[in-house]
């Protein structure tokens, strides 16, 4: 239409019937049977270059200055401008078809055309008045972007000075906002990349304080199960050892020592009534090695009487012989060596 407009010829019948899209999206505009040719002097008023080329298209028709009956009223009332819809052929130009293309955006927008009347006489009437209330109405309601919604107004603006001046100036309006659409898809799906790419490096971050958490956790909890397996089998062994000992039926270490210090009795052990048997010979041998007196027989001197009735007692079980023993040192019986207990009483040198 912008061309056609460019050669000072309008269409007078745009409706979307009248458009058509190609397989490969070429847009065609059918049904010129009632295009018209703009006389010279409006061609030149409204030709957006300034003056009318020399190859503006001229017909026999556009040469006539009379109008006949059957172009008094032309055209889809639907889709019709007012100036069209009441007859005023003189003033018909660009403009017209531009409240067309308007038209056929208010229908692509909302799904119905500008007038909706129920009659023909009714949408007739609307499109004189250039009744604009319900699709206005409809077109606020649609949802399309703004900058569509605001062209399609224009573009039925009920005055013709309020129009675009020609198909060329709507078409470079839908450009840019065609332009505008893609930039902003273009701005969305960078932002769009940039949030998943954050999103991933979140993603990421957490995973891994998730895993030097379950790390953290796996080395406290084993090394608290290794502390407790220590603490068991310490407490296993001191378990046995206890039971080991009480078996064998001696006190525990350092409980002899401790009962020794108090001054209490010293328990007897199995190998205790052994060990005093076999010092006993050693006793008796140590008494035998004094000297007799002058008087003679092997009596002992009168100082040592202790050891001379320690020498004559007959031999006792070695359970009593034990008890007048005291160990040499601390410890246990086993092992060590008895010394004769005489009660403080010591023997004189021979």
């Amino acid at each position: 239409m912008a061309y056609a407009h460019s050669r000072g010829i309008i269409h007078r019948d745009l409706k979307p019937a009248n458009v058509m899209v190609g397989d490969f999206g070429e847009v065609l505009i059918l049904d010129w049977g009632m295009a018209k040719v703009l006389d010279r002097a409006s061609r030149g008023r409204e030709a957006p270059g300034g003056p009318v080329q020399e190859n503006t298209i001229c017909t026999l028709r556009a040469e006539l200055t009379e109008v006949s009956p059957g172009d008094a009223l032309l055209g889809t009332l639907g889709y019709m401008a007012p100036e069209q819809a009441r007859s005023e052929i003189d003033r018909l130009d660009r403009r017209t078809d531009v409240f067309g293309l308007g038209a056929v955006l208010c229908e692509i927008l909302t799904g119905q055309p500008p007038y909706c009347g129920a009659s023909r006489k009714e949408r007739h009437q609307q499109a004189q008045k250039g009744d604009q209330t319900g699709a206005h109405a409809r077109l606020d309601a649609c949802g399309a972007d703004v900058e569509m919604i605001a062209l399609a107004k224009r573009c039925l603006a009920p005055q013709p000075a309020d129009r675009p001046r020609d198909a060329g100036e709507v078409a470079q309006a839908v450009a840019a906002h065609q332009a505008g659409v893609e930039e902003r898809a273009r701005k969305a799906e960078l932002e769009r990349a940039a949030v998943e790419v954050r999103a991933g490096e979140e993603r990421k971050r957490r995973r891994l304080a998730v895993a030097l958490a379950a790390a953290v956790l796996l080395l406290l909890g084993g090394g608290m199960l290794f502390t407790a397996q220590l603490q068991v089998e310490r407490d296993n062994a001191v378990q046995m050892g206890r039971k080991a000992q009480e078996e064998r039926g001696g006190p525990l270490p350092g409980h002899s020592a401790a009962r020794g210090e108090a001054g209490g009795e010293i328990p007897e052990r199995p190998g205790d009534q052994e060990a005093a048997g076999r010092d006993l010979p050693d006793l008796r041998s140590g008494a035998e090695g004094y000297r007799p007196s002058s008087g003679g027989g092997n009596r002992l001197p009168q100082g040592c009487r202790g050891c001379r009735e320690t020498a004559e007692r007959p031999a006792q079980p070695s359970i009593s012989l034990a008890t007048g023993f005291r160990p040499a040192g601390t410890g246990l019986f086993a092992g060590q060596r008895l010394e004769p207990d005489l009660g403080g009483r010591g023997c004189p040198p021979p």
